[in-house]
């Protein structure tokens, strides 16, 4: 039931805005009415005062005029000159006729004065001939002035009255600069009196003491002037405070103002004022007329507010409550009913139209909430356990999972504490935790062991969520469980299962290492008595023997060396295998790597009458990788394509840079003119000992060395394509991803990175250290490496010289004199500090070709010989082994 409404509520404000309104209306007029009455009797003033001036201006100016035509009168002159008084009686009397009627203006008074101030003819005093009126302030100033008439308002003989009085001097016919006299008109103030009557106005002139029996030299009466008795202000007497000129006094029903006689406000006070009275009826009426005007303005507003008023409550009747009333019928419906299919249709493109379609688009968004919270519910009742418990943990709910998988009855559960599902095994800090978080007002999330009713368990994710209302207050609390009992079974299984295999991982890590040791093992024991084997056959070659004797040395020395090549082979590929072959990467030119080892494989592609080409596009091209490895990766892809060529066949090698999905990349193929390989070949290519049926061929080989190459292409994270035809050759395609000069790339995350100290792929460089004092020797060695690039030569004369350079500078090779007697003693030194250093060392000899050198060498320390003159192509293959760390 509504206790008000919108419409009464305009109503209420539309009645004290009228209220308001009529209140500041009447402030309104009492203001606006003492504003007209005050500029009303302002203006009143000024009005007035400018018509009296008016008036006063205009007698004057006649009176000046009859002064000039008095003056100009010869009669007039020549009576004056000669004191005539009749001649001045009869013109005089004939002009006061004639201006009368000319002028309008009655009561003229003439006064003819001669030179000296004698009066000699006074029109309304004829007695007063001979008086001396010299002293007259007036004629005074004439006497002084003789350019011009004085004319004022001046307090005249004429009835002891005052008048506006004007002199004007009179000169002579014949002479006019010979004064004869003065001529004197005065003019009552009757005809401003009477102009100020017909306007409705009270005119007088108060002249000071002229109040009866007041003894008071500041009152004011009226002057003598019997044209001003039977007026209202005739009787008025007046003080000083009501004589303010220029302000509106007030006396009894008049308003009335006062101004100097002659109008001049400085100096003195004046003797005399003009007063002009006004009824007080007449000013009240003028402000109120204007004040009228407002308030027909204000009621003009007033019925216009009401109005709108008016039509406001109806358009807010059809235009608003109507709308809303329907709107809140609706809701009561939705809320009556439940069902939020009840749209409100509101035909209005205004507000109203916007809050109903809002409202509907409310009503789908609430209608589709809750079709998903629907089947949200029922989906969670279907698959998640679900309980509601009181602030205190009482159960107050559970849906029909909860039942099912715990064993109890709902009313078993209703009322009673989560702990009778409570599983003894579950520590109690978990419940510690739970209590403590959810206290907070914070979701707890955990997984938990319960007990069904048989005394069986099952674990459960448990979400518990607590509900609080809008003031925060806690209501009940939400548990969402989910049942992972099959997840935490499976997870011990999976956890047995890591175990295991751990145990089977150090196995397997044990195998490695004893796999590691037993190759290591493998690797000291094989190599030994095959360098044993081929340098005694090197050594034999220096003696003279027959021919077959040189074929099966030479026999014995190249199964040596295939033997010695296979067991390098199956070690590199046992430590690929087991992720320990060290990689030592850094930014490298690839075509420089390209051309070096192009170059180290010419000589055996010559010798097997293969034409060896290549091509590179101009200009360097970098690349991340361990040059060492990248040269022997292009050597053994080099190697097959002469091994597997055809005779007199080709072997091209070409580089460039080509754009790939991963970016810019290096590529080198290697293509061949030989006997290709069959895609059911091609399938095979990269299984270890696997030889493609070409075990058979007279081609040695161990069928490891292209495994040997991918992994290592893969390990500097590149890749290997190949392309085959049968019988019309095979194309291998590396690519290695480009970088920047001077730049280097974490291994980790294959991205570049700066590396100021990277190093060119020309691989390191040899260092070889000769200890010797034999100039001969010495001259011989220094000769053989001269050719060589990367190699650089130092000279021991002494061994104390050499023990110091080894120790700054660890070269890579140290040759000695096979045959000096010292050499074993000093080996044995020069190893035990170069292990313990953890440096490599390969000790060569030099030997004489004489059966008395040979029979003094000490042949089993060394890893080879040299026989002088010193073979440059079997030291530079020495060398380059080292370099490549072969």
């Amino acid at each position: 039931m509504l206790k008000t409404s919108l419409l009464r509520h305009n109503r209420q404000l539309i009645i004290f805005s009228l209220i308001l309104l009529l209140l500041l209306g009447a402030l309104a007029t009492w203001g606006a009415h003492q504003h007209f009455l005050a500029k009303t009797q302002s203006d009143h003033v000024a009005t007035q005062t400018a018509l009296l001036k008016e008036r006063i201006d205009k007698k004057e100016k006649i009176l000046h005029g009859v002064m000039l035509a008095l003056s100009q009168n010869s009669a007039i002159q020549k009576a004056l000159a000669y004191e005539d008084r009749d001649a001045l009686d009869r013109e005089l009397g004939h002009l006061r006729d004639t201006f009368s009627t000319w002028t309008g203006f009655d009561n003229y008074g003439f006064h003819a004065i001669t030179f000296d101030g004698r009066s000699l003819y006074r029109s309304y005093d004829l007695d007063s001939f001979g008086q001396d009126v010299s002293t007259h302030p007036m004629l005074q100033q004439a006497m002084t002035d003789l350019t011009e008439a004085v004319t004022r308002l001046e307090l005249s003989g004429f009835g002891d009255a005052y008048r506006v009085v004007s002199i004007q001097p009179v000169f002579a016919v014949d002479d006019p600069q010979e004064l004869v006299g003065f001529i004197t008109v005065s003019q009552g103030l009757k005809q401003v009196l009477n102009e100020f009557s017909d306007q409705g106005h009270a005119y007088a002139v108060f002249r000071k003491g002229r109040v009866a029996d007041s003894d008071s030299a500041s009152s004011w009466g009226v002057d003598n002037a019997a044209y001003f008795s039977g007026q209202a202000v005739s009787d008025w007497r007046l003080n000083a405070q009501s004589m303010r000129a220029g302000e509106l006094h007030e006396k009894g029903q008049w308003f009335y103002f006062v101004q100097p006689l002659n109008f001049d406000a400085s100096g003195d006070a004046p003797e005399a004022y003009h007063l002009v009275a006004t009824p007080r009826e007449r000013l009240l009426d003028q402000a109120w007329e204007k004040t009228f005007q407002v308030i027909w303005v204000l009621i003009a507003a007033l019925i216009a507010l009401v109005l709108g008023g008016l039509m406001q409550l109806g358009l807010l009747h059809f235009n608003v409550l109507k709308p809303l009333r329907g709107l809140t019928q609706t809701m009561r419906n939705i809320v009556d009913t439940q069902r939020y299919d009840q749209p409100v249709w509101i035909d209005k493109d205004d507000e109203i139209g916007e809050v109903s379609q809002a409202f509907n688009q409310l009503l789908q968004k609430t209608n589709r909430v809750l079709f998903d919270l629907k089947y949200l519910k029922i989906a969670i009742d279907q698959t998640l356990i679900v309980s509601r418990a009181a602030p205190t943990g009482t159960i107050t709910d559970v849906n029909d999972n909860f039942c099912q998988i715990s064993g109890y009855a709902r009313e078993e559960l209703i009322g009673q504490p989560h702990s009778i599902i409570r599983h003894p095994d579950t520590p109690s800090e978990t419940f510690r935790d739970l209590w403590a978080t959810i206290q907070r007002h914070r979701i707890w999330s955990g997984e938990i062991q319960n007990r069904r009713k048989d005394g069986s368990s099952y674990h459960v994710m448990s979400h518990i969520i607590p509900i609080l209302d809008a003031e925060g207050r806690l209501v009940e609390y939400l548990s969402i469980r989910q049942d992972i009992s099959l997840i935490v079974s499976l997870r011990e299984s999976l956890q047995a299962s890591v175990e295991e295999a751990q145990k089977e991982k150090a196995l397997a890590q044990e195998a490695n290492q004893a796999k590691s040791q037993f190759l290591s093992s493998m690797s000291h024991e094989l190599r030994t008595p095959l360098n044993a084997i081929i340098g005694f056959s090197q050594l034999m070659e220096l003696s003279e023997m027959e021919a077959q004797q040189t074929q099966q040395l030479q026999t014995i020395q190249a199964s040596g060396k295939h033997l010695l090549q296979l067991i390098n082979d199956i070690l590199e590929f046992a430590k690929l295998e087991v992720g320990q072959l060290p990689m030592q990467f850094a930014v490298t030119d690839m075509v420089a790597l390209t051309d070096e080892a192009t170059q180290l494989i010419a000589a055996d592609a010559k010798a097997q009458g293969i034409r060896l080409e290549s091509e590179h596009q101009s200009g360097a091209a970098f690349a991340y990788v361990d040059a060492l490895r990248a040269r022997q990766v292009m050597i053994n892809l080099l190697s097959n394509a002469i091994k597997y060529n055809r005779p007199e066949g080709r072997v091209s090698v070409t580089s460039r840079q080509v754009d790939t999905v991963d970016g810019q990349a290096w590529q080198l193929q290697v293509a061949d003119t030989g006997i290709g390989m069959s895609p059911e070949q091609l399938s095979q290519l990269f299984e270890p000992f696997n030889r493609l049926g070409q075990e058979s061929s007279g081609v040695e080989g161990t069928g490891i060395g292209l495994s040997i190459t991918r992994d290592l292409i893969e390990q500097m994270h590149g890749r290997i394509e190949v392309r085959s035809q049968p019988d019309q050759g095979t194309a291998f395609l590396v690519y290695f991803p480009l970088v920047e000069a001077g730049e280097s790339v974490d291994p980790d995350s294959d991205r570049p990175v700066p590396d100021p100290a990277a190093r060119k792929a020309s691989g390191q460089t040899v260092m070889v250290l000769c200890v010797d004092s034999d100039p001969g020797r010495m001259a011989a060695l220094s000769e053989a490496v001269e050719p060589f690039d990367r190699v650089t030569l130092t000279i021991a004369p002494t061994w104390d010289n050499a023990q110091d350079q080894w120790r700054h500078s660890w070269p890579h090779v140290v040759v000695l004199n096979a045959c000096d007697s010292e050499v074993p003693e000093r080996v044995a030194t020069l190893k035990a500090e170069y292990e313990e250093a953890g440096h490599a060392l390969q000790l060569y000899g030099m030997v004489e070709k004489t059966d008395q050198a040979v029979a003094l060498c000490h042949q089993t320390l060394f890893d080879a010989l040299l026989p002088l003159p010193i073979d440059q192509a079997h030291l530079h293959a020495r060398l380059t082994a080292v370099r490549l760390g072969l």
